[in-house]
């Protein structure tokens, strides 16, 4: 009788599970991405790196200044929320 040698193959692990981390103002979101970190998992926040590119990438910047207008950003370079509100909920409620 053959013996199983699993000696020499190598070790598998289970496939990486991608979850996403939805819900309302103040519905726990920050606290279980916290809990997740604290446990050792990796998390993505979509929200930091989009506010992250909308702040640092040029042409981004330059894209959405053209698309909104010259006020969408301050003197100092910051994004002025209000004029892309403003933008967003042109002709409707929002």
């Amino acid at each position: 009788m053959k013996q199983n040698d699993t000696a020499n193959q190598p070790t598998r692990h289970a496939p990486m599970l991608t979850i996403a981390i939805t819900g309302g103002i103040a519905s726990g979101k920050s606290f279980v991405c916290q809990q997740l970190v604290a446990a050792g998992q990796e998390v993505f926040d979509c929200d930091r790196e989009a506010k992250r590119i909308i702040r640092e990438d040029e042409s981004v910047r330059r894209e959405l200044t053209a698309l909104v207008g010259n006020g969408l950003y301050d003197s100092d370079g910051q994004l002025v929320k209000t004029v892309l509100a403003a933008w967003i909920c042109r002709g409707g409620e929002c």
